[in-house]
């Protein structure tokens, strides 16, 4: 399951502030949240084929054991050689040798051609009974008992293999984790803070503050003159006023 290029920021300066936050867990709670989504999706996907292979398990056409017409000849064939040795046991010798002779070779050449057509059947579906497939536990790739010790090493040493088996690992870890800090009364970790760490605020984040308060002190300024002209102005109006009408 190749997802191509991490869409997330490697860099030195975000590693080394990892490095020396101090909490080597401090991400849990995000990386639980993100392995728990893939590894939900490849539940379901382990559930279906699973599904898959046993529905295989019980096709009547590809598996002999509960194909009809296998049963039925079966059941014929029985009844010959036990008509056989009865007409064996009264003396009837040419009869029981015609039943082995024809009778019964005529069943198994129907036999065997049923089971051509059943073997035909098998090649055409990549999960046929006869590749005795499993699923894997892990990652949810197929897997066949016939399989070499080759092929199974390359499977468990694959890239996908142990990227679900990491993931599963890890989870495992977490959960390990939270139930020890709940065990021993502890608080659930620090959320993760950018990098400069230990609830520092950024330089330019407190310029920014300090910018903003000027700004806010400014405008507060400027609103205050504004009203003590608007007073003045009126007072001086009211006082014009007054001396046009002692006139």
């Amino acid at each position: 399951m190749d997802e191509g290029p991490c869409p997330k920021i490697h860099t030195e300066q975000l590693k080394q502030a990892f490095e020396d936050h101090g909490d080597p867990y401090m991400y849990d709670s995000v990386i639980e949240k993100d392995f728990t989504a893939r590894l939900n999706e490849a539940d379901r996907i382990i559930k279906r084929a699973r599904a898959r292979v046993e529905d295989d398990k019980v096709d009547e056409e590809i598996n002999p054991d509960i194909n009809p017409d296998i049963i039925r000849i079966h059941g014929e064939m029985s009844r010959i050689i036990q008509e056989a040795e009865r007409a064996g046991e009264n003396g009837e010798i040419d009869r029981a040798q015609d039943l082995i002779l024809n009778r019964l070779e005529d069943a198994t050449r129907e036999k065997q051609a049923v089971m051509n057509r059943i073997n035909e059947l098998r090649k055409q579906r990549l999960s046929g009974p006869d590749k005795k497939l499993r699923v894997c536990d892990v990652c949810g790739s197929f897997l066949s008992i016939f399989d070499s010790d080759k092929r199974l090493g390359d499977h468990f040493l694959g890239k996908q293999h142990i990227g679900f088996q990491y993931m599963r690992d890890t989870l495992d870890a977490i959960k390990k984790r939270k139930e020890e800090r709940r065990g021993a009364g502890g608080a659930a970790p620090p959320r993760p803070t950018a990098p400069g760490g230990g609830g520092r605020r950024s330089p330019s984040r407190d310029r920014y503050r300090r910018g903003d308060s000027r700004d806010r002190h400014r405008r507060r300024e400027d609103s205050r003159d504004h009203r003590d002209r608007r007073d003045r102005d009126s007072r001086d109006r009211n006082n014009r006023r007054k001396r046009s009408r002692s006139r």
